[in-house]
């Protein structure tokens, strides 16, 4: 399920794949796929990731070692401002 933000001809486009779907939005559109990706992935609906669903959501992706990257504060948890922030990168 990964992740990319790319900037192609000063158009911001969020490609995310999630359960073999994917989702190409422009740049207006990439903060709601950013937040839906963390909607499916917060599978307790705690509105945070836990190293366990980041796990099972995203192993075996080009994000899948990245908790820490995300986890900001290093709370061992990821919110969704954290995810986000990141998201926008």
């Amino acid at each position: 399920m990964p992740l990319m933000l790319k900037n192609w001809t000063n158009i911001t486009v969020a490609a995310a794949v999630f359960s073999g779907a994917l989702i190409i939005a422009p740049e207006a559109a990439a903060r709601g796929a950013c937040e839906d990706l963390f909607a499916a992935a917060d599978t307790n609906g705690s509105g945070s990731l836990s190293r366990d669903e980041y796990s099972a959501a995203f192993d075996g992706t080009p994000i899948g070692g990245l908790f820490d990257l995300f986890d900001t504060n290093g709370d061992d948890e990821i919110s969704l401002a954290e995810w986000l922030a990141r998201c926008s990168d």
